[in-house]
């Protein structure tokens, strides 16, 4: 029998997470109360943690709030434990902000009830990475858990410090899952007691045992007398032994056994020599469309709702009627759902569907009442009657010069078909129509006019950070003649200053690069990898590529602003010799590449008709200069990792892994390199050595073989499959703010919006916030959790301290700076009305409370 351990924790885990998603109970009270009855049933010494999370305890209190009193005693006595979390966050997060809102709401709503756990937990793919010892921190949560399944080979102990970039540093301790049908199996290994209940499969304990097991119920056994009698055999061999159960202990208990400053250090991100399984947590489900809609509702509440929201607060502007809190649960809702939903389950597919787009509906509609709450305080006229006015709103936090993609209709009360637009001084502003369309619609009364929807490129010069311009659009009969450069002279190619982009008859593109010198050749082919049953037995998994292929290339549109092509795929992917490889359907998919006059991005916008099944579906970007160095943002932080020799078994593994990521991935070396933004995607894997090949997942079937097409895959069909990312050849290694900002543009669209005459103090043209220099991210612009000002929060992705310069439109009072949980630790000095500095070391994320000394403004 092994020695019995000192502070040894053992915690029963009820997944709430997943089972309220499959639970098929009738009850009146589902899972939670499943999970009540098994709490009385079993002996006093079975602790219970809710899935570190509250949203389960607050659903059921709202419910039953005639219950609460019970809840109360059981939290009191320490056998039920909840939080940090309002809801588990799940790899669908896309960015650090959504963490921090998570463990806002979850401390918020815990609140109400008890005192959340003050313990960190996060998974494999979404938590690991070098900000999120600081995140942590900043809600005074000094102990994080870590799962054995992350291997870490310079550390051997089950404690460790782990250092954020920053400097922060936390306790770090391992713990191990086991599934209550493997009670038997712990019991057997740990105390030397054999069970019946052994199960054989199960893995074997190693010597090193973790001081926290977390038990948690097999899917089998959560309706069944067998997790009873499991926890039972568990409850009765704990009572003999030194376990502890009530985890709110835990960190208290390992500080006091252990000597901090003896501990080993790991610096950074935990991910970045794992060896865990290469897939473990990177499961993407065919209802990927779903990454997509997460993305989109997180930059609508980011970086169009709230800043918006906020400044027409400030400004006493119309009052738009939506509560933030209740998109941001609605959105972590979702997104947990979606992970933990069967395939299999049509019905909440289609539900969770319905229900992502209604909520991007409502987050659309509310930035347009936002927007057009505020415009009603602008002073505006027309100038005649034909006139018709926009605004174009740039929501980031400086200035920009760029060629935006617009879209607005105007009454077709006359013959001309054509559009002039210029800025109020009448300063003729370049403008192309895409796009124009006629439509019939019925106005107030029952008649019904017709509108001209117009899609158009507009180059729009010096739009204000975080504010406004209003332009005019006049009909006219005839466009003024074009006498400058289109950017497709010559076929099959898009060039402006900064590149030149040759479309390849296979669908791939050659890119020279101005800038960098560097030719990037056959880019952005697409891989299909068969999943079939033959290659899951030999472990073999072949690649096929469109290289071989000769889509139809048709050009869209091309003028001196923008030009763009349509690729259009039908592929049949089959291997010679071995027709079974896969399932003979074929993947018919477009892909429109388009390059604007001034940008150095090139767009690539891929559209799925039908849906690729039985396989992996990558995009890829292969190399021909030296790569050192693969970097990627990931919540707040920007990894780098030097490229590996293909040496060992550790590093071979390294090939084979995905990576997780935000938006941004790219390959470089100390003259430059190219990378990667994207929307709605969250990994990437790294191929071959010699010449290494940047690879991102656009659909992944880790399931199903070949052959094995489920109704599922018909959703996606339907609705259409559409995946959106940028290519950017760049000079130098990314290791400034100035190549996130570049992403921030391409994440964060100018918007356009139709604007009526109206009378307020407001001028026509207005900048709200501006934050100095570029280097420093803006993250968010909220309201203060007491009420009482604004909180505006950056970070610093460099090494070095940065001075930061934010003004603003409206006075200021006063300005503080807080941590994440919003409570103060100290004022900063004011030395201008309007402005206030403030330095940023190197790599913190800042929150900053702003109290207006607000104007009047008449109605």
């Amino acid at each position: 029998m092994k020695e019995e351990k000192q502070n040894m924790f053992v915690v029963f885990v009820y997944p709430f997470s997943e089972l309220s998603v499959s639970d098929k109970k009738t009850s009146r009270s589902g899972v939670f109360s499943s999970m009540l009855d098994l709490f009385r049933s079993v002996p006093e010494n079975i602790a219970i943690v809710l899935d570190f999370q509250v949203k389960s305890l607050d659903d059921y209190l709202t419910k039953f709030p005639g219950e609460r009193s019970k809840i109360a005693q059981m939290l009191a006595s320490g056998r039920l434990t909840f939080g940090p979390w309002y809801i588990y966050p799940c790899s669908c997060l896309s960015s650090g902000e959504a963490i921090i809102r998570n463990l806002l709401i979850g401390e918020k709503v815990g609140q109400q009830y008890g005192e959340t756990l003050k313990m960190g937990i996060s998974p494999l793919t979404g938590g690991l990475n070098s900000q999120l010892p600081q995140i942590y921190s900043g809600f005074n949560i000094d102990t994080v858990l870590v799962s054995e399944e992350v291997i870490l080979p310079s550390i051997s102990s089950n404690q460790f410090i782990w250092e954020g970039m920053d400097g922060c540093k936390l306790l770090a301790s391992r713990y191990r899952r086991f599934k209550s049908n493997q009670i038997g199996q712990f019991l057997s290994d740990y105390f030397g007691k054999p069970s019946e209940s052994s199960d054989t499969k199960s893995k074997s304990i190693n010597s090193q045992m973790p001081d926290l097991i977390l038990i948690e119920p097999d899917e089998a056994e959560i309706e069944t007398a067998e997790l009873e009698k499991n926890l039972k055999l568990l409850a009765e061999s704990m009572s003999d032994n030194n376990i502890q159960t009530k985890l709110h202990r835990y960190p208290w208990a390992i500080k006091e056994s252990i000597e901090l400053e003896k501990l080993p250090v790991k610096r950074r991100e935990l991910l970045d020599e794992a060896t865990f399984n290469p897939n473990s947590g990177y499961f993407y489900p065919g209802k990927v469309r779903l990454l997509d809609l997460n993305s989109q509702i997180e930059h609508l509440i980011l970086y169009y709702i709230e800043p918006w929201l906020e400044i027409g607060r400030q400004l006493n502007a119309p009052k738009v009627n939506v509560e933030i809190e209740t998109l941001w649960r609605k959105l972590f809702t979702l997104q947990n759902m979606s992970q933990y939903i069967s395939e299999n389950d049509i019905q909440k597919i289609e539900k969770i569907n319905r229900d992502y787009e209604q909520t991007v509906q409502l987050a659309k509609n509310t930035y347009e009442n936002a927007i057009q709450s505020i415009l009603s305080r602008v002073e505006i006229h027309k100038k005649t009657e034909e006139e018709f006015l926009i605004a174009i709103v740039n929501p980031l936090t400086f200035n920009r010069s760029e060629i935006a993609e617009i879209f607005f209709e105007i009454p077709a009360v006359s013959d001309k078909k054509a559009i002039e637009v210029s800025d109020l001084s009448g300063r003729s502003v370049p403008c192309f129509v895409i796009e124009k369309k006629e439509n019939s619609v019925t106005m107030p009364g029952g008649k019904r006019n017709i509108v001209r929807k117009y899609r158009c490129v507009i180059d729009v010069k010096n739009l204000p950070a975080m504010g406004y311009k209003i332009l005019s659009i006049q009909p006219v009969l005839h466009p003024k003649p074009i006498h400058q450069t289109p950017i497709s002279c010559e076929t099959n190619v898009l060039e402006n200053d900064f590149m030149r982009a040759g479309i390849n008859p296979n669908g791939t593109v050659t890119v020279f690069s101005t800038e960098t010198a560097f030719n990037y050749e056959n880019i952005g082919y697409f891989q299909f990898i068969p999943r079939c049953k033959e290659q899951s037995v030999s472990g073999v998994r072949r690649k096929i590529t469109t290289e071989q292929l000769h889509p139809v290339i048709n050009q869209i549109y091309n003028n001196h602003l923008s030009a763009a092509y349509r690729i259009d795929y039908e592929w049949k992917p089959a291997v010679a010799g071995s027709p079974n490889i896969t399932h003979g359907n074929t993947i018919k998919f477009s892909s429109t590449i388009t390059l604007h006059q001034s940008s150095r991005f090139l767009y690539y916008d891929v559209h799925f008709q039908t849906f690729p099944v039985g396989g992996d579906f990558h995009i890829c970007f292969p190399t021909n200069f030296p790569v050192q160095t693969i970097f990627n943002n990931s919540r707040f932080a920007f990894e780098s990792r030097k490229l590996r020799s293909n040496s060992n078994f550790v590093d071979e593994k390294f090939y084979e892994r995905s990576f997780p990521m935000t938006s941004l991935v790219g390959l470089c070396n100390e003259e430059g390199g190219f990378s990667i933004y994207v929307n709605g995607l969250n990994r990437y894997k790294i191929d071959s050595v010699s010449k290494p090949v940047l690879t991102i997942p656009l659909v992944a079937d880790c399931e199903n073989f070949v052959g094995e097409r489920q109704e599922s895959d018909n959703l996606l069909v339907e609705r259409g499959l559409k995946i959106k990312f940028a290519f950017f050849p760049h000079l130098g290694n990314l290791e400034n703010g100035q190549y996130l900002r570049e992403g921030m543009c391409y994440h964060v669209p100018l918007t356009c919006h139709q604007a009526e005459e109206s009378s307020g103090p407001l001028p026509t043209k207005c900048q709200f916030l501006s934050i100095e220099p570029s280097d420093l991210v803006f993250s968010a612009l909220k309201e203060s959790a007491s009420g009482e000002g604004i909180i505006l929060r950056l970070a610093n992705p460099t090494g070095n301290s940065i001075r930061g310069k934010i003004a603003s439109y409206l006075p200021l009072r006063a300005v503080s700076q807080l941590n994440l949980k919003e409570q103060v630790m100290g004022a900063i000095q004011i030395e201008n009305p309007n402005r206030f500095d403030i330095i940023v070391p190197p790599q913190k994320i800042v929150t900053i409370r702003i109290v207006f000394n607000l104007r009047e403004v008449s109605n």
